[in-house]
């Protein structure tokens, strides 16, 4: 896969620095796969190359894009804020991973695009998984090239070598090219310290640049776990998308359906895109118990039960876990108890 076929794929363009260093050359491994793609890799890293180990980032290749694109939705799915629906991503803007931060592969560096101004370049994120958060670190994409050579002189000094510089320029334009390729380490650090005392330098206002990530509502969000004392008879599912309210003695059970759940009632069923987990926080422990990984079973329906399955009394069935058949069958017995 090429560059172009990305950006006709996702309907982006690619900074103009990134294509300029893509049409010299530099990023024609970017276009490989497979066995070549690991020794290729081997051979940048051997040599320290800087676009591949000198950014402390990894570029993806782009037959990994798509995948990458996946795996960074699933990390929002399973963040707090975002499975709540609390904070979601601003429809208005676009986001392409284009590498790895660090060794993490759950951490992105984001190209972002404004739907609301396509001919603008992407300014750049950090996305980290890991801390639930998500950052704006440059304005383009020549800023934050910028920055790293800026960090690996001020490292290294004069011994960085004259083809790690050359590399950094390849990305450059202007004064910071011309500096670069003579060589001019002093006068680069001081254009670096002029460039984050200006406006269009790294250091900024950051809730300026924080569009991209929304709060619905926090004060929902907050009182969020509040949602069982107000409404002790009813489980309420409040989104953006939609809004769920059903009494817990209308519940068969609760089924996990791919990234949706499956609320099963008598007569119909009402999906949600709250997890499981997230459910039976939500639910009374004394008439609901989780019998299966993707299964949480009302007592009240229950008619019967076997090691392997538990039976409604509309003739429905659902996956009992041998694992959890003999605390199930000690909840079920109190609930009925309770019931008499």
């Amino acid at each position: 896969m090429k560059l172009y076929e990305i950006e006709k794929k996702y309907k982006i363009k690619y900074p103009n620095a990134f294509k300029k260093a893509y049409d010299c050359g530099t990023f024609n491994w970017l276009e490989l796969e497979g066995k070549q793609l690991s020794m290729l890799s081997y051979e940048l890293e051997r040599k320290k190359d800087a676009l591949y180990c000198g950014f402390y980032m990894r570029f993806i290749p782009f037959t990994e894009i798509g995948n990458e694109v996946t795996v960074f939705t699933e990390s929002l799915n399973n963040d707090f804020r975002f499975r709540r629906g609390a904070a979601q991503l601003n429809s208005r803007y676009k986001f392409i991973p284009f590498a790895k931060a660090g060794w993490d592969s759950r951490n992105y560096y984001m190209f972002v695009y404004d739907n609301e101004n396509p001919t603008a370049e992407p300014f750049i994120t950090v996305y980290g998984a890991k801390e639930s958060m998500m950052y704006v670190c440059a304005v383009c994409l020549e800023d934050l090239i910028f920055q790293h050579l800026i960090w690996k002189i001020k490292n290294d000094g004069e011994k960085i070598s004259p083809d790690v510089v050359n590399a950094y320029a390849a990305f450059l334009s202007g004064k910071r090219k011309e500096l670069a390729l003579n060589y001019d380490y002093n006068s680069l650090l001081k254009e670096y310290t002029d460039f984050l005392l200006t406006k269009n330098g790294i250091i900024l206002d950051r809730q300026e640049f924080f569009p991209h990530l929304i709060s619905i509502n926090d004060d929902e969000f907050d009182n969020f776990e509040d949602v069982k004392s107000t409404n002790p008879e009813k489980l309420i599912i409040k989104s953006r998308v939609q809004n769920i309210a059903v009494n817990f003695d209308e519940i068969l059970y609760i089924e996990a359906d791919n990234k949706t759940s499956c609320i099963r009632l008598k007569r119909k069923s009402l999906y949600c895109n709250k997890t499981l987990s997230f459910l039976k926080s939500q639910l009374p422990d004394e008439r609901f118990f989780q019998c299966h990984k993707s299964f949480i079973v009302g007592f009240k329906h229950i008619i019967a039960y076997s090691n392997c399955d538990v039976v409604f009394d509309n003739g429905e069935k659902a996956t009992l876990s041998r694992r959890r058949h003999a605390e199930f069958k000690e909840k079920c017995a109190q609930y009925l108890e309770r019931s008499e």
